[in-house]
């Protein structure tokens, strides 16, 4: 999530859900590899599985650090370590002020 030019972790769930809605058999993403719409589906539900975590780390008070130290994302297929403001600290920062 490009966050440092407007991008949102908060916004992805309901655009992947209004992207669904379209009928289309290949969605071309701006990187990465080509996608049928079963693959978006299963990415958008991966997706909705990464916020739900994070806003109940968020919702039980946690601080940055801990929120790093325990949002898991490994099972998704994902490794969020090492991606600075553009993985977990970003996903923390907009999901506190959407939460307040």
């Amino acid at each position: 999530i490009d966050f440092n030019n407007g991008g949102s972790f908060v916004e992805w769930v309901d655009t992947l859900d209004r992207m669904l809605e379209l009928d289309f058999v290949t969605a071309i993403p701006g990187h990465g590899a080509l996608l049928t719409k079963d693959e978006v589906r299963v990415f958008r539900n991966k997706f909705a599985a990464l916020e739900t975590r994070a806003r109940e780390l968020i919702s039980q008070g946690m601080s940055p650090r801990e929120f790093l130290a325990n949002l898991q994302s490994e099972d998704l297929g994902w490794d969020l370590s090492g991606r600075g403001g553009q993985g977990p600290q970003g996903i923390y920062a907009e999901l506190t002020r959407s939460m307040e």
